[in-house]
């Protein structure tokens, strides 16, 4: 007989779907398209990814499409794996977002210099630190001085040495020296030389105009109505115009084409000025030697900090080490 306690219910945890752009298997999918030359496949599902399905008819959404794109292939013939990728698309995102809002040069250059730093700073320490599997598989001291104490601050040291190793990434996604100038001349060409469009395409809406209505003359049989009728609906006609009034109107309107395609002209001219010098300086910022004599100044101000870090961080284990084999000798004896 079944029992006629409460049913019981399932449970089951739903976890939210994560955006394509932030998946390492739809990362892969579109660089085996861009691998296997599959353009239509590509196209497509970026577009959908980023949700711009009508980049065929919104200028907007097809230059954000052309962008993502464009990158992607960059990363294809960088060899950068799907982490590698995700990690560069935030940053890329940010970066574009300081541009957007209409900063100047000096922004983008400060910017740009605070992610090389920390590339090469993260990359560092991600080479000096051994991986969570070594940590734990590694030995305990086999000293028989250690005493109870002397074991909680050796623990606590593995402890805070695999908490450290937990949070950096499974693998290198950060940018070495030789991979920053590829990287930085991408921006220049991809981003920062289009900066006023960006801005502009930020700031402004796409307008929207009324629909061009077509006239097409057709001749179809009717009967025709009746005089009595056509008087009946008849309204008083007002005065006629005289031809100088309709000179004036074809004027008016010819003189309002004229000065709308003036601005128009104008903004584009202003346009492509700003983005001429943008490009002229950055263009002079990255080719220019004292950059990349900063940048190697910079790793070995990095490497300096930290190898004094590490150096402290030892005698501090040694001193340590001292202290507890001092206060176990006599227990020994």
């Amino acid at each position: 007989m079944p029992s006629r306690g409460r049913p019981e219910g399932v449970v089951a945890n739903v976890t939210a779907p994560v955006p394509p752009f932030q998946d390492e298997k739809f990362i892969e999918r579109l660089l085996h398209y861009i691998t296997q030359g599959d353009e239509t496949s590509l196209v497509m599902s970026t577009a959908k990814a980023l949700g711009v399905e009508d980049y065929m008819i919104d200028l907007k959404n097809q230059i954000v499409l052309d962008l993502r794109i464009d990158f992607l292939r960059f990363c294809a013939d960088q060899k950068y794996g799907p982490s590698q990728i995700l990690h560069l698309m935030r940053w890329m995102e940010h970066f574009q977002s300081i541009v957007e809002n209409g900063c100047d040069t000096e922004e983008m250059r400060c910017e740009l210099m605070n992610f090389v730093s920390s590339e090469i700073e993260e990359g560092w320490k991600w080479r000096q630190t051994p991986p969570v599997d070594e940590i734990a598989t590694e030995p305990p001291p086999s000293s028989k001085n250690f005493n109870k104490k002397g074991m909680r601050a050796t623990d606590k040291v593995a402890i805070e040495e695999v908490e450290a190793a937990a949070l950096l990434p499974r693998e290198n996604i950060y940018l070495t020296k030789e991979g920053v100038g590829p990287f930085c001349t991408y921006l220049l060409h991809g981003i920062i030389q289009h900066a006023s469009l960006h801005a502009y395409l930020a700031c402004h809406q796409r307008e929207t105009r009324a629909p061009n209505d077509i006239f097409v003359f057709t001749e179809l049989p009717v009967i025709a109505p009746p005089l009595r009728l056509y008087n009946a609906l008849e309204k008083p006609s007002t005065e006629p115009s005289t031809k100088n009034d309709m000179l004036k109107r074809l004027r008016g309107t010819e003189l309002a084409l004229l000065m709308n395609e003036y601005e128009e002209t104008m903004i584009k001219e202003e346009l492509w000025r700003k983005i001429k010098q943008t490009e002229d300086e950055m263009q002079i910022f990255i080719e220019n030697d004292g950059s990349k004599r900063a940048v190697e100044d910079t790793y070995e101000r990095l490497e300096a900090d930290l190898t004094q870090r590490q150096r402290r961080i030892l005698q501090r284990i040694t001193d340590l080490e001292k202290k507890l084999s001092l206060t176990s000798s006599p227990q020994t004896l």
